[in-house]
């Protein structure tokens, strides 16, 4: 059964790597969405707008600025957390002041899910008992 599981979190480490620069893509994507059904304002121009749709308190240009140094400093954190994730043996990850320092600074959304089922220990309950969740239906 041992094997088994890593086996199964072997192949979860291989998609989740996988679907990384394909999260970046959708994320890139569903934010020039928005921008491109930005309502128009009652002036005729165009109402800036984040990725989740709220209005933006600053220039178009300032936002775009502050949007690319973001998008940077998440792919960073992605790139840690993918590093850090590699070193940690199964589902688990080892307590360490990196680690909370990590968790505090945030994560990529395109990680996020994956590494709070690490840290919550929802994993290894999944793991313990692969076949209790289709039974739930």
């Amino acid at each position: 059964k041992g094997s088994e599981n890593g086996g199964q979190n072997r192949r979860r480490e291989e998609e989740r790597e996988r679907n990384g620069s394909e999260d970046d893509k959708r994320e890139h994507l569903a934010m020039q969405q928005v921008k491109d059904q930005a309502p128009r304002t009652a002036g005729g121009g165009d109402a800036e707008r984040d990725k989740y749709g709220f209005r933006c308190s600053v220039p178009g240009e300032t936002y775009q600025k502050w949007v690319i140094g973001y998008e940077r400093e998440m792919s960073i954190r992605r790139d840690k957390w993918n590093e850090l994730m590699k070193k940690s043996p199964g589902s688990t990850f080892m307590k360490s002041k990196n680690l909370k320092k990590m968790v505090r600074n945030g994560l990529a959304s395109s990680i996020r899910g994956h590494v709070w089922m690490h840290l919550s220990g929802a994993a290894n309950k999944l793991d313990s008992c692969p076949m209790l969740y289709k039974y739930l239906d």
